[in-house]
């Protein structure tokens, strides 16, 4: 049997950076993420994340707009990571993607050069 099969929910990303409470850095065998483009290279974010009371974060980190926000690399998102006492967290659609909205508001800016652009999925958070 598949481990899919047994989810309740998926969610998918482009680095798994905690998990257990450990780090994770076997990005680039495993996930086959490239240092010199995408690691190593500071990008807008997207990050979600469970913390150690079991509460969940999500953080839009702005970036390519050096009058704004640099973005991270992931070390420094690692070390947001580490700050934010995240047990689980895994990086997701980032760069032009990365926006955040509430309640109809965007809260951050996203970096695409005509503002936020059209994606093909989203995490909702809603009150229960």
């Amino acid at each position: 049997m598949r481990v899919f099969d047994e989810a309740r929910d998926i969610i998918n990303g482009a680095g798994l950076l905690r998990r257990g409470g450990v780090t994770m850095t076997n990005w680039q065998t495993a996930e086959d993420l490239k240092p010199a483009t995408f690691l190593d290279v500071r990008h807008p974010r997207t990050l979600l994340g469970i913390d150690g009371h079991g509460y969940m974060w999500l953080a839009a980190i702005d970036g390519r707009q050096p009058d704004h926000s640099i973005g991270m690399t992931f070390a420094e998102l690692i070390g947001l990571c580490n700050r934010l006492d995240l047990r689980d967290a895994i990086n997701l659609d980032g760069g032009g993607s990365t926006t955040l909205v509430v309640k109809g508001a965007i809260m951050n800016k996203p970096s695409d050069a005509a503002g936020p652009r059209p994606v093909s999925d989203a995490i909702l958070v809603k009150s229960r």
